[in-house]
């Protein structure tokens, strides 16, 4: 897990710790939570139990069963509980669990009940009744397993964004909202005197943290994601987190209170007042951010954000809006509508699509989910509507009261009759959706000038393919999209952008109009994928279907030429390509292929260009290099010419002087000599005539002659030579008179840009496989910018003090070539005003060449 600081990392592996041993703890709470058996509703401010949703095994069925009507045993009425051990109800369930909480299964309590019947509202009026009874689990088996998992996926969800996105504020922000999700879920209300002691009052604080931090940390997400919406919400959002961190203080501090024996009486109703207000704060930020995710899709203007904000739409509707009105809202009005464990598995979809709307929003297409779920949502009240329909006129006919025969036989009509209408009613119904709501999800004008602009400002022909696909995906959401361009001298079709086409990769198709009857001013499309009406040239279904194609468009030039041509497979919602679909994407072919034409027009005129810049560089780099050699083979002449008419002229100099003036002469020979073979070495590298006869050889001895060729110049011009050779080193593969003619061109180099400090340095070493030699220097040195150049034929540093140097820009070249063709590798290092260091490096021989 990669964050924005590694510091962050220990912290973030102990929130998550944190939560799940909180969440384990929760579950295990969740387990040991006893209760009375039944359903308990606040209704009319009592306590009743809901008589439908008690099973006959729950200790409050003999209650219900035994309880006579006080006045009219024909009134209908509840059963409501009036004390729980003494403690006076009234209407809050938050006392009756918290004073449940405290016992644990198999324990007794005492109630007092009575009968109210329709009109009644006090219960003091009534006459009550006691009973005593044995506590049983609060929580089914598959109950705790759906909470459990639900709980799972918000953590391991939560998780996954932030490793993928570890650098995003939202991620953690989402991250952070995950766990308080997974609090909330898994810390439900619980027995509190659990071992170890305390632990019990730990989970309650991490339920009361789960329900006020989990709405807040929502809310904060609502103002990152898509994007970033208003500057004020971070510090907005700290406020509201310490309030939000008091209010979790107080309550949980109000809970202990309320458990303790002494003075629980006074806090138990302040305890239900501070949690009803978490509550309405949990109510308040959901549907909060609700509202501003659909703020932010109206006010969206790019299509990639409005896709997200439809995944996080369709989250928010079904996770905590849905909890809402099917759980908070139906428990306050005493009037549940679905049972808690299946509102907690229906949460589960929120994560799902948060995620896919943060990590790959386009895994899925959004539109055609809300498509399918609308039209098969609508089928299922048709299917109904026929069926109960058929029962009744059939029921209403007969005027008799049906045999459980009759009632077999009747079911099994009603059934085949609505399922051969569900089919013609379903293909209504999507006609309909598709017609009213999902027939064009674009505005046509905009999005064709949006398209045309984004065409225009293209300057490359595969950005402007990839441009070209990736928007009509996004408009028209097809199974698969491909722009082709069609080479003239193969007839071939090649693929410039594509989407879901892997049948082409790294290849071509071949390309014939006259034979695919292709009409240039039409679509090539089959007839059923498009809607009647439409003028197209009926494709060959045959080819199209195996390609996976649907319509395909030529994109043509100014003079008409096939340039090359759009394919687009089915829409994925099944749908037709209407007279929409098809004008835009008749202009977008045309837009694209007069774009393609334009853009290889300019790079031609950009390639002549730079061709004709080349060329120019080429003669001034030619003739700059006829200069500097000419200037180069001067100098030796000169010298060699002075020194020779200075022996011819004086026949009875002093053998010590004619040695000198010699040596001299032979040091220029050899100046001009290397020069010369520079230029034909390089002449044989650019015509590809180089060659090396690789030996197994030392390099110490060859270091050794390089040093004795040189040591005249080394002299005369004033230097100081180090060489420092290691012993005993490994042979290498190498050219000896290659590796010499590089050595003496580093020299030559360092003797030619040192001014002031003379001193270079040889070096020979071993070192991870390879055998090495530096050749050091404290001349002038290099500059960072030119250090990617130095190798580069008649490459110089146009710098005053590197120009006087003179030279023909050949040497690193050679170089660079010797080494590259030795397998070894060359290193720079160079200081400007401090000198230079080049290292080369040899493979060690592993293998005796033959």
């Amino acid at each position: 897990m990669v964050l924005r600081s590694q510091k962050s990392i220990p912290w973030i592996l102990v929130w998550n710790i944190l939560v799940v041993l909180l969440g384990a703890a929760g579950t295990y709470q969740a387990a040991e939570k006893a209760g009375l058996g039944g359903t308990l509703l606040a209704h009319r401010g009592h306590i009743e139990v809901d008589a439908a949703a008690t099973e006959s095994t729950s200790p409050l069925a003999p209650l219900l069963r035994g309880v006579a009507f006080k006045k009219d045993s024909a009134k209908h009425g509840a059963l409501v509980i009036a004390t729980l051990n003494g403690y006076p109800l009234g209407g809050d369930l938050n006392i009756v669990e918290t004073l449940l909480d405290e016992f644990a299964i198999g324990d007794t309590v005492r109630i007092e009940y009575a009968m109210v019947a329709e009109g009644e509202e006090a219960i003091p009026q009534l006459e009550l009744h006691a009973a005593t009874l044995q506590l049983v689990p609060h929580y089914s088996p598959s109950y705790l397993l759906i909470m459990t998992v639900v709980a799972a996926i918000f953590f391991v969800l939560g998780v996954v964004v932030l490793v993928k996105l570890p650098h995003e504020h939202h991620a953690r922000v989402f991250h952070h909202t995950m766990n308080f999700a997974v609090l909330l879920i898994a810390c439900t209300s619980g027995r509190y005197t659990i071992d170890p002691a305390g632990l019990g009052y730990l989970v309650r604080g991490a339920f009361v943290a789960g329900y006020v931090m989990m709405p807040l940390l929502f809310v904060h997400f609502t103002f990152l994601f898509p994007e970033p919406k208003w500057r004020g919400a971070e510090r907005l959002m700290h406020v509201c987190y310490a309030v939000g961190g008091l209010l979790v203080a107080a309550t949980t501090l109000s809970f202990i209170l309320s458990t303790t024996p002494e003075i629980h009486q006074g806090w138990m109703a302040v305890y239900s007042a501070l949690f009803e207000l978490c509550r309405y704060l949990f109510m308040a930020g959901c549907l909060f951010s609700l509202g501003n995710f659909i703020h932010s899709f109206r006010a969206a203007a790019d299509e990639i954000a409005r896709r997200k904000l439809r995944w996080l739409l369709l989250g928010s509707a079904a996770g905590p809006l849905q909890y809402i009105l099917l759980w908070v809202v139906p428990s306050k009005v005493g009037f549940i509508i679905v049972p808690e464990e299946v509102v907690i598995l229906m949460v589960a979809i929120t994560p799902i699509t948060f995620v896919i709307a943060i990590v790959r929003y386009r895994m899925l297409d959004i539109d055609l989910i809300v498509n399918r779920t609308t039209v098969y949502a609508v089928m299922v009240g048709v299917w109904l509507a026929i069926y109960l329909a058929v029962v009744g006129v059939v029921a209403m006919l007969l005027q008799s009261s049906l045999t459980f025969s009759k009632d077999i036989w009747l079911s099994s009509v009603a059934a085949v009759i609505a399922a051969l209408l569900f089919e013609p009613a379903r293909r209504r119904v999507q006609a309909f959706v598709d017609r009213r709501f999902f027939r064009v999800q674009y505005n046509y004008r905009v999005a064709q000038r949006q398209f045309v602009e984004a065409i225009n400002r293209a300057i490359d022909v595969d950005q402007l393919a990839q441009l070209v696909v990736d928007r009509i995906a996004l408009l028209i959401p097809v199974e698969r999209i491909a722009l082709f361009r069609i080479r003239g001298d193969t007839a071939r079709a090649h693929p410039l952008a594509h989407h879901s086409f892997p049948i082409l990769q790294h290849r071509s198709v071949p390309f014939d109009a006259a034979q695919l009857n292709w009409d240039t001013r039409l679509p090539v499309g089959i007839q059923d994928q498009i809607e009647p009406g439409v003028p197209i040239v009926p494709a060959d279904a045959r080819i199209f279907r195996r390609w996976g194609v649907a319509v395909a468009f030529l994109t043509l030039s100014e003079q008409g030429k096939a340039l090359g041509f759009l394919a687009l497979g089915p829409k994925k919602s099944g749908r037709r390509f209407t007279v929409e679909d098809m004008d835009l994407l008749a202009t977008v072919a045309a837009q694209a292929g007069l774009a393609i034409e334009r853009i290889e027009l300019q790079q031609r005129l950009m390639l002549e260009h730079a061709e004709t810049q080349r060329l120019e560089e080429l003669n001034r780099m030619k003739s700059y290099f006829v200069s500097s050699v000419s200037h180069e083979l001067k100098t030796p002449l000169t010298s060699i010419r002075l020194f020779a008419e200075l022996l011819q002229r004086s026949p009875t100099i002093a053998s010590e002087k004619s040695q000198e003036y010699l040596k001299i002469i032979e040091g220029e020979t050899d100046r001009l000599t290397r020069l010369i073979n520079n230029v034909l070495d390089f002449a044989k590298v650019e015509r590809g005539l180089k060659e090396y006869t690789l030996i197994e050889c030392d390099i110490n001895p060859i270091v050794e002659s390089v040093i004795a060729t040189l040591q005249y110049q080394i002299q005369m011009r004033g230097f100081q030579l180090v060489a420092d050779a290691q012993p005993g080193l490994p042979v290498v593969a190498a050219d000896p008179d290659a590796v010499a003619e590089s050595l003496v061109n580093l020299v030559a180099n360092s003797m030619k840009y040192s001014t002031d400090h003379r001193f270079i340095r040889i070096a020979t070493f071993g070192r991870n496989g390879h055998v090495g030699v530096t050749v050091e220097d404290r001349g002038i040195g290099i500059a960072r910018e030119h250090l990617l150049h130095i190798f580069d034929p008649f490459y110089r540093v146009r710098e005053e003090t590197a120009h006087r140097a003179g030279g023909a820009g050949l040497g690193l070249a050679l170089v660079k070539h010797i080494m590259d063709s030795h397998n070894g590798t060359i290193h720079v290092t160079s200081t400007p005003g401090q000198g230079t260091t080049v290292t080369l490096l040899f493979p060690i021989n592993q293998h005796p060449l033959p």
